[in-house]
């Protein structure tokens, strides 16, 4: 992510724009665990790079919608392949069995997590 010049946070609020579309703030902030003060500055950053862009909510204007750019979806489509050969390189090491294993225990672990701070 690094290599893009994108922080992970950043780097993350592009994917998730890329793979389900505009999102408002909040939610991207729950999807990635982050608060609102620092989704507030990961957009701001995205924004100043010309790679999201933020509008009020039609239906409450306390919210925000992001929107991937032109710029930025054209961006993300070019690095999230590149992204996406990496990590295929790096889980490379591991046997199909082991994988999907592996792939089991994460969404666990992760369907935990999203339990735990849904109480």
């Amino acid at each position: 992510m690094q290599s893009y010049g994108l922080n992970a946070a950043e780097f993350s609020t592009l994917e998730l724009l890329f793979h389900k579309g505009p999102q408002m703030i909040k939610g991207i902030g729950d999807r990635l665990l982050l608060a609102g003060s620092s989704m507030t500055y990961v957009i701001d950053k995205l924004v100043d790079k010309r790679l999201v862009s933020r509008s009020k909510c039609h239906s409450d204007k306390r919210q925000f919608l992001v929107t991937l750019t032109e710029e930025g979806s054209q961006y993300i489509q070019t690095i999230f392949s590149q992204h996406e050969e990496a990590i295929a390189k790096v889980f490379s090491v591991l046997s199909k069995e082991e994988y999907d294993t592996l792939t089991t225990l994460l969404k666990k672990v992760g369907y935990h997590s999203r339990t735990l701070l849904e109480e």
